[in-house]
């Protein structure tokens, strides 16, 4: 694990640039720039990658939790500066020893490699084209057989949506291609040590709400003693309720023995007995039996997903609901803000310093609270690596 120190400098990148970010305009792509890239490779896991406008990698991030099991694979250490199509190939490399891609014999639906991709139409394919030439030619080497296609190109809106997921303090609807893709990247960077879905979620939440205080504290230096005594109370009554929230969602999300925690351990342990009885395929063809038995199994996986989804999903929806009643407290001290006609735009500078001034801060509590589920999550995608490396070896030695 990374102490979150060192992912410090890649927070700033996204903090110097707020009041820009707030009026929208913070990075404007010069003509003569490269177009930064956002490269998303799915089989089932998916993994998103971030280019720099050489088409090497930047970030790589998980898309769906299984996706956390390829990046924190050993194999990707070092993938910064890795070209797309190494990095395309790497992604299919784990995902073959770990059983995802499989071998010999195949069913309609299964290694089925898809790569979208943002930007420039004519760039994308030309990426594409070489992509999909790097990796058929390791399938080829390796005797799998399997479909690279390029699905649909990532949208400006689509980017939009992850940035205000990553993001949720900063003005999207003006902001260009090129200043969606550097926020995504520095906030990908932040996140690059979380091998957990959830627990990413909590994080961008957590350094919303931080970033959103920063902000505050020099709108508040602007008022009056007396409105100064109501904006306090007001939000000192919104701190304390959205830590209490924080608490619980700690505890009911990314606790060790949370519903949602629970429910991973079990899509992990089906899953691998999934893979387990697919890898049997290569050794001894699909039989009846073993039909039979990827049915079932496969039955259980789509139960153990939902139930995944189903455990975050109730959670979080208690906890908004929450976070909307107590929001009131917010809103009134905003009214405090209002009444005395301050104006955010007129305090960007100031903003944007505060906001650097509140990253150490925000690190060093959010390492102290969350830092054992970060290693916790990793531990069990490893585990759970080593175990389907295990299958897939014995299997292809028994063959």
């Amino acid at each position: 694990m990374k102490k979150f120190a060192a992912i410090f400098g890649a927070a700033l990148i996204l903090t110097a640039g707020a009041s820009a970010f707030s009026s929208c305009k913070w990075f404007k792509k010069d003509e003569e720039e490269k177009q930064k890239t956002v490269m998303n490779v799915c089989l089932n896991p998916e993994v998103e990658f971030l280019l720099d406008g050489n088409n090497k990698v930047l970030a790589v991030n998980a898309i769906n939790e299984e996706g956390n099991l390829i990046i924190s694979s050993e194999a990707f250490e070092g993938i910064e500066g890795k070209t797309a199509e190494e990095a395309a190939k790497l992604f299919v490399e784990v995902s073959k020893d770990t059983g995802y891609l499989v071998e010999g014999e195949v069913r309609s639906g299964e290694n089925e490699l898809k790569v979208s991709l943002s930007g420039d139409a004519e760039l994308a394919k030309t990426l594409y084209d070489s992509v999909e030439t790097q990796v058929k030619s390791y399938l080829e080497t390796v005797d799998i057989q399997a479909t690279v296609r390029q699905s649909e190109a990532i949208t400006e809106e689509q980017l939009k949506a992850l940035v205000e997921e990553c993001a949720p303090y900063l003005e999207t609807a003006e902001m260009e291609y090129a200043s969606l893709v550097e926020t995504l990247i520095a906030s990908r960077k932040e996140t690059s040590e979380f091998y957990s879905q959830e627990l990413k979620k909590v994080y961008y939440e957590a350094k919303s709400f931080a970033m959103e205080q920063a902000e505050l504290e020099v709108m508040r230096d602007k008022l009056s003693i007396a409105k100064k005594i109501g904006f306090d109370i007001c939000n000192t009554a919104y701190k304390v309720a959205v830590s209490a929230i924080e608490t619980q969602r700690k505890l009911f999300i990314v606790g060790e023995n949370s519903a949602y925690n629970l429910a991973l351990k079990a899509l992990q342990e089906i899953k691998i007995d999934y893979i387990e009885a697919r890898t049997e395929v290569k050794v001894g063809g699909f039989t009846a039996d073993i039909e039979l038995k990827l049915t079932d199994l496969q039955a259980q996986v789509a139960q153990a997903e939902e139930a995944i989804k189903k455990a975050a999903a109730d959670v979080n929806t208690l906890l908004d609901e929450q976070l909307k009643i107590v929001s009131t407290q917010h809103t009134a001290a905003l009214k405090i803000l209002e009444e005395e006609s301050l104006k955010l735009e007129e305090n960007l500078p100031a903003i944007a310093k505060k906001r650097q001034a509140a990253q150490k801060d925000f690190f060093t509590a959010f390492e102290k609270n969350y830092g054992e589920a970060a290693k916790a999550a990793d531990e069990s995608w490893a585990a759970m690596e080593t175990a389907l490396r295990a299958t897939v070896k014995t299997e292809v030695n028994v063959g």
